[in-house]
């Protein structure tokens, strides 16, 4: 029975830039629409909330839901209030030089959206893969070239 699937997704990047200022810029949520496909604006509610909007496919959509920190690991973990049950971890390790940046994420659907699921599994898989991989290239290239710009004086990641 399809109500009963869980999808999971994950992928790696490594990045040529500082673990603790790539978790520093990842982890502020003014940031997140630098380097995710579809956000437009997200900010914290309270201390462990965040407000999103933005648009996929033409279709506009506002979401809210938890948001963990946990700068002394450099892990994110977030979940979504919708019938979905999202849920991810960003993680970032690494050194003073380098960093790989590590993004899981867990999709249980409820009964509402079988039908749906039955009508765009696999394609619904592959958007979100290529999301996930879109969003980690964007980061990679925005902290990069901070770092480029941090050498020569004029950085912006954090």
């Amino acid at each position: 029975m399809l109500k009963d699937i869980v999808s999971q997704y994950s992928h790696s990047i490594e990045v040529e830039a500082p673990a603790d200022e790539v978790f520093a810029f990842v982890s502020k949520p003014e940031n997140m629409p630098k380097y995710l496909p579809t956000l437009e604006e997200a900010h914290m509610e309270d201390s462990d909330r965040v407000v999103i909007d933005g648009n996929a496919e033409g279709h506009a959509y506002h979401a809210d839901g938890d948001l963990h920190l946990d700068p002394d690991e450099r892990t994110m973990h977030w979940g979504s209030d919708s019938m979905h049950k999202y849920r991810g971890q960003l993680h970032v390790t690494g050194d003073q030089q380098r960093s790989t940046v590590s993004v899981k994420l867990t999709f249980e659907p409820g009964e509402q959206t079988e039908e749906k699921i039955k009508d765009t599994h696999l394609d619904g898989e592959a958007r979100i893969q290529q999301g996930l991989e879109e969003a980690l290239s964007s980061i990679k290239k925005i902290c990069e070239k901070s770092e480029a710009a941090t050498d020569q004086g004029s950085g912006y990641l954090a």
